[in-house]
């Protein structure tokens, strides 16, 4: 009996068919009944070229229209490969092609819904791809992607291809169900006797790489499913000649699951169409699980996107009740929340989506004119207009996201948002690779190194014993710790907006728009919490994502965990931070210069850079040791946080509730949509705007228990060290002392479980200190000639080629991320160099205040933002257009202005300190007992203000009036 199957109205992933019409499969016939209510769509297209993004884009939208749940691709024609989450939900799994970008390339678009079923996906060539699904009840999908060698290939290459294609669906991993979908680039014809693979129906004829691929299927033992199911010939050819005289069917799915199968067809021109010469072959498989309908239901839900209407939720809000009523504080605060996400829903108009809205009209018409008159045009043509809608879909989506950025601009509002919001995908790791070398690609197995981890990263690694000491100012009274309306519409003032929510799904706008009516219950509600100590139990737990630094993706270690948290406990740990930061202030030396009023990364720039000044000037050696931690926020132990609010003398109370949301925590990372759970033991939840000064506590107690024999004599006053939260810089004469501090501290910041990193722990000295080789135990610390400390390239002798070599660079970096907007002559001239100073300049002179340039240095920076003006008036220097007339159609504010500005502004708030800090003291501190060589001595960071106005120039600037008046650029000329 032949293997005849006919054809059933193919049906959308997830969906039951409306009517069955009789079937044969393998000789059984099958009943309405016997069919499963749930199909899984999987396709094959040949692209021809897949090397933008807008490409991609239409791509998926098309396959999204065909209910595709997987598509196979080939010749995607791309320079690099990469795995990315697309804008919407899909997996894109893409190959390079060979020969830069020119032959052939192979890759995956996977439907949202099936995210969390990929266990691996790995690109083999440029030929070959494979991805492993699995499905519910422990069953697994091998799929393989393939591209064929062209009859311009020989035969050698061919049987190379369907050995390693073999090799390959033999090989592991190894598949419940294993399909090989592509381009064969072979005429297969119809089944011949003898063949138990190959069906009886196809297009007539076979050529020889046809018979090599009925050669491969006997072998595999895998059936070519487009040859079971009876179609017209007109429904099965799949590519057509560049003349569209010729049609043949060389595009195959190959199965060993054939009884999955109820459907394999050709989807025609007018219903898909990409422009390729090729048509998508779509299979339709039968699947069981009724958790698929659930995972469909769910993504169509997240897809929605509503609107919130301010005046309507104010309007709603005032009818609401948001006091939680009675019971305890888990059931109140549950009430609270839950009636302000009802309220913000109701509040809430469901918006259309418009997956189509960055084409033009122009481009919908080409696109609808190709579906319905494609057939009937010329080849010459047809080719025509194929390169006419790439040209103006890549152009569409290029104008979509610079009229985005214009409005953003027009507007003043955040241009960096506007630039997510037209963002296609995001980079996400296609494999992951372990501390011994090993790369894993199975995505079950990189979940579980993941666990693994981060489960090693948060568990309790070190003892810390509880500080017993009581603290001082102890109050019963619960009238004071009453939370005041004002503190709560203070910290919900204070949040930021624009941030994703955590588990409790509500975000800072919605507190804000509604802070009036919830401060009175919100303020009643954290009173109790201070009262008997009870937390939430949602805010123990939290999403957390991962966010890469630098270096290479498939490295974990190279990712900053970043926890989500609820925006309740957001608002509850800002009030605690705004009633225990001046005890935390007082007790904090002023060595550290992180996360505090007042202070910034200048401060410490300018006390590394002066006192290299100074010691080079007096020939003083000078050593400096900049220390790094592994992960310091992710390891600092809970106990060691809390002893050192206790020995700041916190209030016990605020200890105990900071104690309370810190205990038992845990959180779900996600990178591949299966959150994997942790248990959080230690560390300082990175997201939360407590944790910052949390860590700068404890950290503050590890160096002030440090007895260093480090530093330099400031005046009567050592200056061991520097902090901006975990970044150490330690400070000494000698590299020996450096050393044994280096020891101390390493022993001391072990004891609250941070561990310093070899590695990344760099030294330098001035020429006047002696030869050293610095050693942390069995570690050499590299010596080096430049560090980049808090974003500034520093050296001993304060040279600044580096630095405005790294300036020049950053600036264009920042010129070109805003370059469509800066160069679009629609815009307001004034807008775009509104956009320049706020954006490119800040990148061209950050650190400046600290700089002692000379004339060289800044006609560089000079030379560098003429260019950039250049750009955004469309000219070249050909054109010869003086330097004057540039700026007036610019209008942009001068680099070297900016930084003269910067340097008066900074000198000025130097003079005025009058809290003591190592800022102001070390720029007046002048060795005692050691004489200036004879010569003239190196160029000073004060030397415009001397010349300007002497010794007095500090007293000058203390009157803001008259400095604010004085002007430095030019100061060389100055007599």
């Amino acid at each position: 009996m032949s293997k005849v199957v006919q054809e059933v109205p193919s049906v959308p992933c997830g969906h039951r068919p409306s009517r069955q019409r009789g079937q044969r499969q393998r000789g059984r016939n099958l009943t309405a009944s016997d069919l499963p209510s749930c199909f899984l769509n999987i396709a094959t297209i040949n692209v021809r070229g897949l090397t933008s993004d807008s490409a991609v884009d239409q791509l998926v939208s098309e396959l999204d229209k065909c209910a595709v749940d997987v598509a196979c691709v080939q010749e995607t024609l791309r320079f690099e490969a990469g795995t990315w989450k697309w804008h919407t939900g899909h997996e894109v799994m893409l190959g390079a092609g060979s020969k830069n970008g020119k032959v052939g390339g192979v890759g995956f678009i996977i439907a949202p819904h099936l995210a969390t079923k990929i266990t691996h996906c790995e690109i083999f060539s440029e030929r070959i791809a494979m991805l492993v699904l699995e499905l519910d009840g422990g069953s697994t999908i091998k799929l393989l992607s393939v591209y064929a060698p062209t009859g311009a290939y020989g035969d050698d290459t061919v049987e190379e291809f369907y050995d390693e294609l073999e090799n390959t669906v033999n090989g592991p991993p190894k598949g419940t169900y294993v399909i090989c979908a592509g381009d064969y680039n072979a005429h297969l014809g119809r089944g011949e006797s003898g063949e138990n693979f190959v069906g009886p129906h196809g297009t007539p004829g076979r050529n020889s790489r046809g018979e090599t691929l009925a050669q491969f299927c006997e072998r595999t033992r895998l059936s070519v499913a487009n040859t079971y199911f009876q179609k017209r010939l007109g429904r099965r050819w799949t590519y057509h000649t560049p003349n569209r005289q010729m049609f043949h069917e060389i595009d195959f799915i190959l199965t060993n699951c054939l009884r999955l199968f109820h459907n394999v067809g050709v989807i025609g021109e007018s219903r898909f169409n990409i422009g390729s010469d090729h048509r998508l072959v779509r299979a339709t498989i039968a699947i069981k699980p009724k958790e698929e309908r659930k995972r469909l239901a769910a993504y169509h839900s997240k897809r929605i996107r509503y609107e919130l209407n301010e005046e309507t939720l104010k309007t709603l809000a005032a009818t609401v009740d948001f006091t939680g009523g009675s019971g305890n504080v888990h059931t109140r605060y549950e009430k609270v929340t839950s009636a302000i996400r009802t309220v913000v829903k109701d509040a809430s108009q469901r918006v259309r989506s418009k997956p189509r809205e960055r084409l033009s009209e122009v481009t919908l018409q080409m696109l609808a004119t190709r579906k319905e008159v494609g057939k009937t045009m010329t080849p010459v043509a047809r080719t025509v207009l194929n390169k006419a809608i790439r040209v103006r879909v890549k152009n569409d989506y290029r104008e979509y996201a610079a009229r985005r950025a214009r409005e953003a601009a027009e507007k003043a509002t955040s241009i960096k948002r506007a630039f997510i919001s037209t963002r296609l995908k995001t980079t996400t790791p296609e494999c992951l690779t372990k501390a011994d070398g090993t790369v894993l690609r199975n995505r079950k197995v990189i979940e579980e190194e993941i666990r693994t981890f981060f489960q090693d990263l948060f568990s309790s690694k070190v003892h810390v014993e509880a500080y017993s000491e009581p603290s001082e100012g102890e109050n019963d009274n619960k009238e004071e710790w009453r939370v005041l309306e004002s503190e709560v519409m203070q910290a919900i003032r204070q949040m930021k907006s624009g941030k994703a929510p955590g588990p409790d799904q509500i975000r800072p706008e919605h507190l804000k728009c509604l802070k009036e009516v919830l401060a009175r219950p919100l303020a009643d509600l954290f009173t109790e919490m201070l009262d008997s100590g009870i937390v939430p139990k949602d805010w123990l737990s939290s999403h957390t994502i991962l966010i890469h630094k630098k270096g290479a993706r498939d490295i974990l270690a190279n990712y900053r965990p970043i926890a989500l948290l609820s925006t309740m406990l957001k608002v509850f740990s800002r009030i605690i931070l705004n009633r225990i930061r001046h005890i935390l202030n007082m007790n904090t030396g002023k060595e550290q210069a992180g996360f505090r009023e007042g202070f910034s990364t200048i401060d410490q720039i300018h006390v590394i850079t002066q006192l290299a000044e100074r010691c080079r000037e007096y020939r003083i050696p000078l050593c400096y040791l900049f220390i790094d931690f592994k992960k310091a926020f992710d390891t600092v132990e809970h106990q060691a946080v809390l002893n050192a609010l206790t020995a700041f003398g916190v209030p016990r109370r605020y200890v105990e509730m900071i104690r309370k949301c810190n205990t038992s925590c845990f959180t779900d990372v996600n990178l591949y949509g299966n959150p994997t759970r942790i248990q959080i033991r230690r560390g300082v939840r990175q997201g939360e705007v407590i944790s910052p000064m949390l860590f700068s506590a404890a950290l503050e107690i590890v160096m002030q228990n440090a007895q260093m024999p480090c530093g330099i004599n400031i005046d009567g006053e050592r200056l061991q060290y520097l902090m901006f939260a975990d970044d150490i810089v330690l400070i000494g004469s000698e590299p020996s002392a450096l050393e044994n501090s280096l020891r101390i501290l390493r022993i001391a910041a072990s004891s609250i479980g941070l561990e310093i990193h070899p590695g990344k722990t760099k030294w330098m000295k001035n020429s006047y200190a002696s030869d050293y080789c610095l050693r942390m135990d069995d570690s050499v610390i590299e010596e080096v000639s430049s560090y980049v400390y808090l974003g500034q390239a520093v050296t001993m002798d304060n040279d600044l080629t580096v630095e405005i070599s790294r300036r020049r660079r950053a600036g264009w970096v920042a010129f070109n991320k805003y370059r469509d907007v800066l160069t679009d002559k629609r815009i307001d001239a004034q807008v775009r160099a509104r956009l320049f100073n706020t954006h490119v300049l800040p990148a061209l002179v950050y650190g400046s205040e600290t700089w002692n340039t000379i004339l060289n240095e800044e006609r560089r920076l000079a030379s560098t933002q003429r260019a950039m003006e250049r750009v955004m008036c469309g000219i070249t220097l050909m054109h010869k257009i003086p330097a004057h007339e540039i700026r007036r159609r610019t209008g942009v504010k001068d680099v070297i202005e900016n930084i003269y500005d910067s340097k008066k502004r900074w000198a000025g708030h130097v003079a005025r300190l009058n809290d003591n800090r190592w800022t102001s003291r070390v720029t007046n501190w002048y060795p005692r007992g050691v004489k200036r060589p004879q010569g003239r001595p190196p160029a000073r960071w004060s030397n415009p203000f001397r010349k300007l106005f002497g010794q007095r120039w500090q007293q000058v600037a203390r009157n803001r009036n008259e400095w604010h008046r004085c002007v430095l650029q030019g100061w060389r000329n100055h007599p």
